[in-house]
């Protein structure tokens, strides 16, 4: 018998924190296939699986840690089970995780092409949240390598250089490869 459930959870008796309003909105919150499908005042508590008291409480919206740096001080492989759900713990839901090689991370050094699939491989089905990973080339091989990851691992590596003489962030474009491996800066001269 098909199920006839307008929605698979329904949080009631929330405050709602909205992005760019400066007050605090009550309502339900309506969740249907794992999203959210509706936010109102009042949804019917017949037409869902289940139902959540929020007690007036604070629901916020998912949060993004652009920039932490598990598997620094611990191994990869506790640190992305104990600061992911710190993270979550805190509101966070997805984290984009610096690594690089070398002291602290996994603890050598080498071409990512070797190293990235490894740190993969460990942090798979570990974390809390859901998480990426952004790159510091700290020589000319892990620079020269960006395109082969980009290729294989997605479209956007975040490049930053621990020496502080390029810094730039998003997708690689060939001008700014270029660049970086003939060693100029991104600043304008």
């Amino acid at each position: 018998m098909p199920d006839d459930k307008t929605y698979d959870l329904i949080l009631r008796n929330v405050r709602l924190v909205v992005p760019r309003r400066a007050t605090l909105e009550h309502s339900d919150v309506g969740v249907r296939n794992g999203k959210i499908a509706t936010l109102a005042r009042g949804l019917d508590p017949s037409q869902t699986r289940r139902v959540i008291d929020g007690r007036g409480h604070l629901a916020f919206p998912g949060v993004v840690d652009a920039h932490m740096h598990t598997g620094i001080y611990s191994p990869l492989e506790q640190d992305s089970i104990t600061e992911s759900r710190a993270a979550a713990q805190g509101g966070v839901t997805s984290s984009l995780n610096y690594f690089r090689s070398g002291q602290y991370y996994l603890n050598r050094g080498g071409r990512y092409l070797e190293l990235f699939p490894e740190v993969l491989g460990i942090a798979r089905g570990r974390f809390h949240v859901d998480y990426g990973f952004h790159l510091a080339p700290l020589d000319s091989r892990q620079i020269e390598e960006i395109p082969q990851l980009v290729e294989q691992y997605g479209t956007c590596v975040p490049v930053v250089t621990v020496n502080g003489r390029v810094r730039f962030r998003g997708v690689v474009n060939a001008v700014l490869l270029e660049r970086l491996l003939r060693g100029e800066s991104q600043r304008r001269r």
